[in-house]
């Protein structure tokens, strides 16, 4: 293959040219209603077919508003549902430990009973004693 020794200036002007026409022509194409010709498009196929485009477009939006309140019922009988689900499981949780709860205050009292009240040792002196086991076992090895 050849290398072509092109004009890098004059291929730029190409292609801004190039750029500025494509948004030119897509602002134009934005700025025309589409939907309004869609509708008049659809109207006069009514007015052709011999029906009456007032009657259609009511038929038309009593059906949406008939599935939009379709989609609405089922999306609440399905959060329904999710929150019944979830109730009869934290219910159920909820149960879990309670019972949880009261088998470890029995058995908590009935240890109580057991241990021989004792003064607790103060921290630093148990940390000191762990150091130092710990500093003749790292010498050992």
């Amino acid at each position: 293959m050849t290398e072509w020794n092109l004009d890098d200036i004059r291929i730029s002007e190409i292609l801004l040219q190039v750029n500025t026409t494509f948004r030119e022509v897509n602002m134009d194409l934005e700025s025309e209603d589409w939907e309004e010709k869609r509708a008049i498009r659809k109207r006069k196929n009514q007015i052709s077919q011999g029906l009456d485009p007032d009657a259609e477009d009511a038929k038309e939006r009593k059906r949406k508003e008939k599935e939009k309140k379709k989609s609405i019922k089922e999306r609440m009988k399905l959060i329904k549902e999710s929150k019944e689900v979830y109730d009869v499981q934290t219910e159920e949780s909820e149960e879990e430990s309670e019972s949880e709860i009261s088998e470890s205050i029995k058995k908590s009292k009935s240890t109580e009973k057991l241990k021989p009240t004792k003064k607790s040792k103060p921290m630093k002196k148990f940390l000191s004693v762990n150091r130092s086991k710990s500093k003749r076992l790292k010498s050992s090895t």
